[in-house]
């Protein structure tokens, strides 16, 4: 699919030497920012994935869409599927205009809770999108498991970015099948929220917590897993500490 999409792509950009070529002919009419480069937009967006949408809707409170995206892969943020994500993009003269069973390359934002693609110049078609993945490299295939080898032991890294506003990410590893909990608590010992709470297979995991709403502070986040959900002792337990700063 990549060899397909990519090489053209990259080709017409060397040749041309036109890096707007990303973005929408009509853009300019719009109150969007133009896009910077892809590695700096990955690093300042939560979320960078590619993925078609299966549904669209307008919010009539909002009057926002709201879409249900399939992903194939992503970079950054992305960890199931679908999702569903919010844009004020619908139409032509403000971005790519999104049209049913296509695949866009989405660069998001979490606030109040959801994931929204804010501006114009984040949401690129597919098909002329190879300049960005190019530069991104290789996007991680949804699943699970990151990796096709199940981990030796259990682990709880570090969160990152650290100190972090207000998004942060938790990668751990499970090497035997189980139940995971993962959870956030403040200085005393108090349980701020659930991240996760589930079965798992063996594998690598990321998850993130948005703690947009929680003051800036020391907490602690302790990963925990057991064979099953209740009635049992815990196998592993592990806890590390973060910093919020806002």
């Amino acid at each position: 699919m990549w060899g397909y999409v990519m090489k053209p792509m990259i080709v017409f950009l060397i040749m041309s030497g036109l890096v707007s070529v990303l973005v929408h002919p009509n853009a300019s009419a719009c109150s969007c920012e133009f896009p910077g480069s892809p590695l700096q937009e990955l690093q300042n967006s939560s979320a960078v994935f590619f993925g078609k949408i299966i549904e669209i809707r307008l919010d009539s409170a909002t009057h926002e869409l709201r879409l249900q995206v399939e992903v194939f892969g992503y970079w950054k943020g992305i960890a199931s599927s679908p999702v569903t994500i919010y844009t004020a993009i619908n139409e032509a003269a403000c971005g790519y205009p999104f049209v049913a069973d296509s695949s866009y390359l989405i660069y998001a934002e979490y606030y109040a809770d959801a994931l929204h693609a804010s501006f114009c110049s984040r949401t690129i078609e597919l098909s002329r999108a190879a300049y960005d993945i190019a530069q991104l490299g290789p996007p991680m295939p949804l699943g699970i498991r990151e990796e096709n080898v199940a981990p030796a032991t259990y682990l709880l890294s570090q969160n990152y970015p650290n100190p972090f506003n207000p998004v942060t990410t938790i990668r751990f590893e499970v090497p035997a099948s189980g139940f995971v909990s993962l959870k956030v608590f403040n200085l005393l010992g108090e349980e701020i929220v659930t991240v996760v709470s589930e079965q798992l297979y063996p594998g690598t995991y990321t998850r993130q917590w948005n703690a947009d709403k929680v003051a800036s502070g020391v907490y602690y986040y302790r990963l925990s897993t057991r064979q099953q959900e209740s009635g049992q002792a815990d196998i592993f337990s592990e806890t590390k500490k973060l910093i919020l700063l806002k």
